[in-house]
């Protein structure tokens, strides 16, 4: 879903999320930055962990205080995690495709984001 990204990708998640998926986001944000693809991360946790994931990956990445996990791609498409697990093996998540709702999330995110 993420590797498919045509313009951006949005992801609210959690430091430990970050964490453990490192190994496949740094590559994948490499290649999505070199063809233009815009990245906002908001992660919650602590502010030191979010530093540190954000100088390893290159990106800002706003803290917030909601633990939530969602990804938002080219305004079309939704990822939302429905449990708190981080494990993957653990992890239940509903995928829509939906421009109009992908779009309406993405504009709350937005005025979220820049506050």
């Amino acid at each position: 879903m993420i590797e498919n990204a045509k313009i951006e990708i949005i992801m609210a998640t959690t430091t430990e999320a970050l964490d453990k998926k490192m190994k496949f986001l740094k590559p994948a944000f490499q290649k999505l930055k070199k063809h233009g693809i815009k990245i906002r991360i908001s992660a919650s946790g602590e502010i030191q962990d979010i530093k540190r994931i954000s100088t390893e990956l290159g990106i800002l990445i706003r803290p917030i205080k909601v633990r939530t996990r969602f990804y938002i791609i080219d305004r079309e498409q939704i990822l939302f995690m429905l449990t708190q697990e981080v494990a993957t093996e653990n992890d239940v998540g509903v995928w829509i495709n939906s421009k109009y709702f992908a779009l309406a999330l993405a504009n709350l995110y937005d005025i979220a984001y820049s506050n």
